[in-house]
């Protein structure tokens, strides 16, 4: 048995954290405190087993002490983590969103050089038709009939072809038989 000056040197705490922790747990140590004579005086002591649960108590009230500022520094810690991941987050999204912008842009103005590109190409499809159709017309031959047809339609000689005509009518009505081969013959002579 030790006394509570004794009990506390032994768990390194004041004998007044004694004192409470006996009112405390005092249907526990009930079967364990005792009064005992110290010289002339009488005295609380506390057996083996007393000691042990004093200082069971003293180490759960530590531990949830510990747990409490652990905790709470985890709390802290936890909410710091949380607004960093945030601002990074946005700082993030801020940057894909800037991305996105600029690549809109660079579709478009993409778009318009694919627009220009289109209408020179077609401006130059439709200046190789017309070349096209030129080298054909210059590649026909010079001497056919049908290039003289047009020649001479061209030219807008309608008098010559209206007194051709009367001529050819005038010579094949006295040639009835060559009448049909006398006209072809006569207006493919002055074509």
């Amino acid at each position: 048995m030790q006394t509570i000056k004794e009990v506390a040197e032994e768990l390194d705490i004041s004998t007044q954290a004694v004192y409470k922790k006996l009112n405390q747990l005092q249907t526990k140590l009930n079967n364990h405190i005792h009064e005992v004579a110290k010289g002339n005086k009488t005295v609380k002591a506390v057996d083996r087993k007393g000691i042990e649960i004093i200082k069971d108590s003293l180490v759960k009230a530590v531990d949830k002490q510990v747990c409490n500022q652990v905790g709470n520094q985890l709390q802290v810690e936890t909410m710091e983590i949380l607004r960093e991941t945030i601002d990074t987050l946005k700082s993030q999204m801020d940057k894909k969103d800037r991305e996105i912008q600029q690549l809109k842009e660079d579709y478009k103005e993409q778009l318009k050089s694919k627009d220009r590109q289109i209408e020179n190409l077609t401006e130059m499809n439709k200046n190789n038709q017309i070349l096209l159709g030129r080298e054909q017309q210059k590649a026909l031959p010079s001497g056919t009939v049908i290039s003289k047809i047009k020649n001479f339609f061209n030219k807008k000689n309608w008098n010559v072809f209206i007194k051709s005509i009367k001529l050819i009518l005038t010579v094949s009505i006295g040639k009835e038989k060559e009448s049909i081969s006398g006209f072809f013959s006569f207006l493919f002579f002055y074509l």
